[in-house]
């Protein structure tokens, strides 16, 4: 229950409370993995990379097969530019469960943003048609964008994906991404 609650305050924004939550939550189960994997997440919202990786690496050696810690632990290592790493940490996670949706779209992100635009694709291609929404759909628009296709950039990044990633804080900024990529400075900035 913190661990829900801390979530529910990191999306409103009220960091201090969802701290609070997650300290008393560790108080109550210090090693409950859903408690660190949201402090994890609390760290990498603030932008506290060694605190998070501290945490990832304490929950991969006590918990290896948590895919969501190993797989938010990627994305940061993406989002620092250490795109090898973030690889193998989301082929981590496929290699546990193949079929695995998120992982396999931080898997492309990964793969975008080192350049591997072609292993990113055939990432993509690889996810079942009802598969094929919300972040998903931000990821292939990306993809569209850096491989200068803006027109099915466009298409993917519709009505409904807008809206989907106007309440999911993380996607809100791979939207502001890909109006950034195709050029479009006042739909990255709104």
């Amino acid at each position: 229950a913190r661990m829900g609650m801390a979530a529910v305050f990191l999306f409103q924004g009220a960091k201090s409370l969802a701290l609070a939550e997650l300290r008393t939550g560790l108080r109550t189960h210090p090693e409950h993995r859903d408690v660190l994997h949201e402090m994890l997440c609390y760290h990498w919202i603030g932008g506290d990379y060694a605190a998070m990786e501290t945490i990832a690496l304490d929950l991969f050696e006590r918990h290896p097969l948590f895919w969501p810690a190993r797989m938010d632990w990627g994305d940061a290592l993406r989002s620092l530019g250490r795109f090898r790493d973030a690889i193998r940490e989301e082929e981590y996670v496929l290699e546990q469960d193949p079929r695995n949706p998120y992982a396999r779209r931080f898997l492309a992100r990964a793969q975008i943003a080192a350049g591997e635009l072609t292993a990113a694709r055939s990432t993509l291609d690889l996810a079942p048609p009802g598969e094929r929404r919300g972040y998903w759909k931000i990821v292939s628009a990306i993809l569209f964008a850096v491989e200068g296709n803006t027109g099915p950039g466009l298409a993917e990044m519709d009505a409904e994906v807008l809206k989907y990633a106007s309440f999911v804080l993380w996607y809100t900024a791979e939207v502001a991404v890909f109006y950034a990529v195709i050029g479009d400075a006042s739909a990255a900035l709104e």
